[in-house]
């Protein structure tokens, strides 16, 4: 045999000892083979994952804040944006229905990030609908009119007086006073300046309504579209016709009563392009093409007014305007003299009259509507292949050569002044070889 009973004892207990660092390894590569990573690895992994939620939470968060705060203003601006019309009932419904939809949304959301396709507890529930409530309710509450208000609902525009009359509702709110006053504080602005303020008395009606006038004249400053430009309006070979190019400087109303959050309306920009400051006129020959002849039967007269820009009168016609004036048109003839003057045209507004006794047409026409053309109608049609209304030559023109048709513009506007009058010059030549009965 060889060793003794105490040499295998102590053999055997050097094979059982184990080191404590030895131990704590074992352990610790038996937790890695049993769980598939370290503890750190498994910590890190976590905190991963719950940072990915936070930031899915972050952005679902931030879009129901913006749903809500865009419901905010739209409920805070209703009553003046819709005139109290039946749509802030309709609006209500869409804040619910969208409140409703980001609810589920938001459950289907926390189930797979949070719950890992669990089915949602109460507690989550819970929460959900008190987050459901807030997107509900919260516009309502922010969008309540606290101090009160007065919302300018609609004006008219009376072309005889040269007025506009504004109708407007007040509300108190629920800590504001009811505005009990007849008078208002009004200014209009254009392009953000103050052109005019004053204080007004109002109509008082029942349920908060009421309105005012103010006139034209009172605050008008300048043209509300003015001539900035020139667009192509008909390509051809021999060149491109233009029409005016504007831009629109528009004016708008400011009423407010003490204790209530004022009011404004943008006035219509059509009505207040007013000022004439551009005219042209146009002299056009009616020719009789007869088989051996070119006979000239008369001239047709046409006029434009409006407002232009001195950079391109050359290429455009003047823009429309809605205004007051007068238009003059006279013929020269090539010494200077008189010869031919139509019956005074008077614009009120779009509508033009002038006297037709002697047969000028019906006596009316539109212009400043749409277009800043005026045909002053002559007293036949015979012979013309176009059906024009023209003037007969021998009353318009006495000899051959170079005639000067004479357009005068004047103001009639109350802020107008004597000096707001427009010439505009427009030359026709009476050649030989027009007129049938020269030898």
């Amino acid at each position: 045999m060889s060793g003794g009973l105490l040499e295998k004892a102590q053999s055997q207990d050097n094979e059982a000892v184990v080191t404590p660092d030895e131990g704590v390894t074992a352990a610790v590569e038996d937790v890695e083979e049993t769980s598939g990573g370290g503890l750190l690895e498994r910590a890190a992994f976590n905190d991963g994952e719950i940072n990915q939620h936070m930031s899915k939470g972050k952005v679902l968060a931030g879009f129901a804040t913006l749903i809500m705060l865009f419901s905010m203003y739209g409920l805070f601006n209703l009553a003046s944006m819709f005139n109290g019309t039946a749509l802030a009932g309709f609006s209500g419904l869409i804040i619910l229905f969208t409140a409703l939809v980001a609810l589920g949304l938001g459950s289907m959301a926390y189930r797979e990030l949070v719950n890992e396709g669990n089915p949602l507890a109460k507690v989550q529930w819970g929460a959900l609908l008190v987050g459901w409530l807030i997107l509900s309710l919260g516009p309502y509450v922010g969008g309540m009119n606290f101090s009160g208000s007065l919302a300018v609902t609609n004006v008219t525009h009376d072309e005889a007086s040269n007025s506009l009359t504004f109708e407007f509702r007040q509300t108190s709110g629920l800590f504001g006073s009811a505005g009990s006053s007849d008078t208002l504080d009004v200014r209009v602005t254009q392009n953000g300046v103050d052109v005019w303020t004053s204080t007004v008395e109002s109509v008082e009606g029942s349920n908060g309504l009421g309105s005012f006038s103010i006139n034209i004249s009172d605050f008008y400053s300048s043209n509300a579209f003015q001539v900035t430009g020139k667009k192509i309006s008909i390509q051809g070979d021999d060149g491109n016709s233009y029409n005016p190019e504007s831009t629109e400087v528009p004016y708008r109303l400011h009423a407010s009563k003490s204790g209530l959050r004022e009011g404004t309306i943008v006035l219509d920009s059509r009505t207040l392009t007013r000022h004439v400051d551009d005219a042209d006129g146009a002299m056009t020959g009616v020719i009789d093409n007869c088989e051996s002849c070119k006979d000239l039967l008369g001239v047709v007269l046409d006029v434009w007014v409006g407002t232009g820009n001195a950079d391109f009168d050359s290429d455009i016609p003047p823009a429309a305007v809605q205004g007051d004036y007068t238009i003059l048109g006279e013929v020269f003839d090539p010494d200077g003299t008189l010869t031919f003057t139509y019956p005074l045209v008077t614009v009120d507004g779009t509508i033009a009259s002038w006297d037709n006794t002697d047969g000028f047409g019906s006596g009316n026409g539109v212009v400043g509507d749409y277009s800043s053309q005026l045909n002053l109608p002559g007293t036949t049609t015979d012979g013309d292949p176009l059906g024009r209304e023209y003037i007969e030559r021998n009353d318009i023109l006495s000899d051959y050569g170079c005639y000067e048709f004479r357009v005068t513009v004047t103001m009639t506007e109350e802020w107008a002044s004597e000096l707001d009058s427009t010439i505009a010059v427009e030359e026709f030549t009476f050649e030989r070889g027009m007129n049938s009965d020269e030898d």
